[in-house]
C-alpha cells in the first residue's frame, strides 16, 4: 500500500461536504414519516423529562438516556417558540446524522487528505438507514456514533482530558458507548509520549462526564434505580437472550433484518468486511512508513470502537437500532476500502485527475440523497404506506374515546406520545427485563404480573401487550374498542375495563 502522510482537511472541501450532507439528509421525510420501531418510546421519554420525570423513576428503562435529555431540550425549545416538537426533534436528529457523516470524512481526511475524505463521507452515505431511522425520532445509538470519532479525533490531537470526557459520554447514550472511553484509554497508553500523563488526562475526562449524570439522578434520588436497570437489567437479559437463542438463531435474524433494511446496500455491508485487514495493515506494517505512528493514534481508538459494535452486533441484533450501530460500523469499514484503494489508485496511476475520479465514482456508487433506494421500516401496527397523519387521526380519535381516564399502555406508545397522556404503569412494552423488573414473588406467569400492574394503576382503559401468554385471561371482562384511521393503514388494539 501507498503510504501518505495523514493531513488536514482544506477549507474548500468543506464547503463542498456541506452541500452533499445537505443534499443528503434534507431527503429524509420528517413531516409524513410515521413514528414506528423503538424511537416511540424515546420520544415518550423525551416529552416525560421535559415535563419534569425522572428517568428509571418514574418509568423504566433499560437504556442510558443522554438521547432522551437532548430530545427534552429540543421540545421544550420547540413548544416554547410554537413550533411542531416532533418536528424539531427529527430536524435535530438529522443533524447528529450530518454531523457523524462529516466527522468522517473529517477523520478520512487525516488519513490521506481531503480527496480520501470524500471517499470516507461516500461510505457514511451508502446506507439510507442512517438517515431513515434518525427522521423518526429520538435515536439511542446516534449521538454514541458522533461521540466515538469525536474522542478518537481528539485522542489524535493529544487532547487527553476532553478525549476522555467525550468518550465517557458515548456511554450515556449506550452501554456498548463505553468503549469509546476505552478505546482512548487504550490509545493513551499506546502512545510513546508521556503515557502516564495521557491516561491521567483520559480517566479525568471520564470523571467530568459521570459527574454531572449522577448528581442529577443522585438529587433524584436515582442513582440505585440507574444501576439496576441500566446495568443489571441489561446483562440479565443479555444473558437469557443468548441462552433462549443459538448462534445460527441469531444469524439468521440478523440476515432477515438487514434484508429489509438495507435494500440494494448488502454488498455494501459485505465488502466493508475488508476493511479489516487495512486497519490490521495500518496498526502494524503501516506504523513503519512516513507518517504511520501518527496515522495509528487515529485509526486505534476507532478500530476499538467499531470492533465494540461489531462484538455485540455477533452477540444480537434486536432491532433496527443494534443494525444502525451495526452499519456505522460497516461505513467505516467501507472507508478503510476506499483508502486502500486510493492508494493504489495514486501508486498505479498518477495522473493528477486520478484520485478525484475515483472518489467521484465513490459517491456515485452510495447513491446518496434521492438516489438511495428506499428504506421500509416495518412495524406490526401500521400498514405499508401509512403515513404520521393516521396515527395522529387515531390519537384523535382516542382522546374523544378516553376523556380524562387513566390509559395504561404496553404497547403503541406512539400513541400516548401523540395524545400527550402520561402512561399509567411505569413501562411503555412487555420483554424479557421488563417481566424479570416488575415480576413480584407472588406471581406465578408473566400474566399475572401485567394484571397486577393493571390493577395498582387504576386505568380505565388498557393497550394490551402484543406478546403475552394467557392473553384470554388478560382481555377477561374487558370491552374491545375500534381505533383505526380511515384509511385502515394504523390500528391500536384498545381495551376498557
Amino acid at each position: 500500500m501507498a503510504s501518505e502522510s495523514v493531513a488536514r482537511p482544506v477549507g474548500w472541501g468543506l464547503i463542498g461536504v456541506l452541500v452533499v450532507l445537505g443534499f443528503h439528509f434534507s431527503s429524509f421525510d420528517i413531516g409524513t414519516q410515521p413514528i414506528v420501531t423503538d424511537v416511540r418510546y424515546f420520544l415518550y421519554y423525551a416529552w416525560q423529562v421535559s415535563e419534569g420525570a425522572v428517568p428509571h423513576v418514574d418509568f423504566f428503562e433499560n437504556k442510558p438516556q443522554l438521547s432522551v435529555f437532548v430530545s427534552a431540550g429540543l421540545f421544550s425549545l420547540a413548544d416554547s417558540m410554537g413550533l411542531d416538537p416532533l418536528l424539531a426533534i427529527r430536524a435535530g436528529q438529522l443533524a447528529l446524522a450530518g454531523l457523524a457523516a462529516f466527522l468522517a470524512f473529517i477523520v478520512f481526511s487525516r488519513l490521506g487528505g481531503a480527496v480520501c475524505g470524500w471517499v470516507g463521507l461516500a461510505g457514511s452515505l451508502a446506507f439510507g438507514l442512517l438517515g431513515v431511522l434518525p427522521a423518526v425520532g429520538t435515536l439511542p445509538k446516534l449521538l454514541m456514533v458522533v461521540l466515538g470519532p469525536a474522542a478518537a479525533l481528539l485522542a489524535h490531537d493529544r487532547r487527553w482530558v476532553w478525549a476522555g470526557l467525550v468518550g465517557g459520554l458515548a456511554f450515556f447514550d449506550w452501554q456498548v458507548g463505553g468503549a469509546a472511553w476505552l478505546a482512548v484509554a487504550i490509545t493513551a497508553l499506546a502512545d510513546r509520549g508521556q503515557r502516564a500523563r495521557a491516561l491521567v488526562g483520559v480517566c479525568l475526562g471520564g470523571f467530568l462526564a459521570v459527574l454531572p449524570l449522577a448528581i442529577y439522578y443522585g438529587a433524584h434520588g436515582a442513582l440505585g434505580a440507574t444501576f439496576e436497570q441500566v446495568v443489571l437489567a441489561t446483562l440479565s437479559r443479555g444473558a437469557s437472550s443468548l441462552e433462549a437463542q443459538g448462534l445460527a438463531a441469531r444469524a439468521s435474524r440478523a440476515l432477515a433484518r438487514i434484508r429489509v433494511a438495507c435494500p440494494e446496500q448488502t454488498g455494501w455491508l459485505m465488502a466493508s468486511v475488508a476493511g479489516v485487514p487495512v486497519a490490521v495493515w495500518l496498526l502494524s506494517a503501516g506504523r513503519r512508513r512516513p507518517g504511520g505512528e501518527d496515522r495509528a493514534r487515529l485509526v486505534l481508538p476507532l478500530c476499538v470502537f467499531y470492533g465494540a459494535i461489531l462484538a455485540m452486533s455477533a452477540i444480537e441484533i434486536q432491532g433496527y437500532g443494534d443494525l444502525f450501530a451495526l452499519l456505522h460500523a460497516a461505513a467505516f469499514g467501507l472507508g478503510l476500502l476506499g483508502w486502500a484503494v486510493l492508494a493504489a489508485v495514486r501508486r498505479w496511476a498518477p495522473r493528477p485527475w486520478a484520485p478525484a475520479a475515483f472518489a467521484v465514482l465513490a459517491l456515485l456508487a452510495a447513491r446518496p440523497g434521492a438516489l438511495r433506494p428506499a428504506v421500509a421500516l416495518q412495524s406490526p401496527a401500521i400498514a405499508p404506506g401509512a403515513a404520521l397523519s393516521d396515527q395522529r387521526e387515531v390519537a384523535r380519535s382516542a382522546l374523544r374515546t378516553i376523556g380524562e381516564a387513566p390509559l395504561a399502555a404496553f404497547d403503541s406508545s406512539e400513541l400516548l406520545f401523540l395524545m400527550r397522556r402520561r402512561n399509567a404503569v411505569p413501562t411503555l412494552y412487555w420483554n424479557r427485563a421488563t417481566r424479570a423488573h416488575f415480576r413480584a414473588a407472588s406471581d406465578t406467569t408473566p400474566t399475572d404480573t401485567v394484571i397486577r400492574l393493571l390493577d395498582a394503576s387504576g386505568a380505565e382503559f388498557f393497550i394490551p401487550p402484543r406478546r403475552v401468554r394467557d392473553r384470554g385471561r388478560l382481555l377477561s371482562g374487558s370491552r374491545p374498542i375500534a381505533l383505526r384511521s380511515q384509511q385502515r393503514r394504523y390500528a391500536v388494539e384498545l381495551r376498557e375495563r
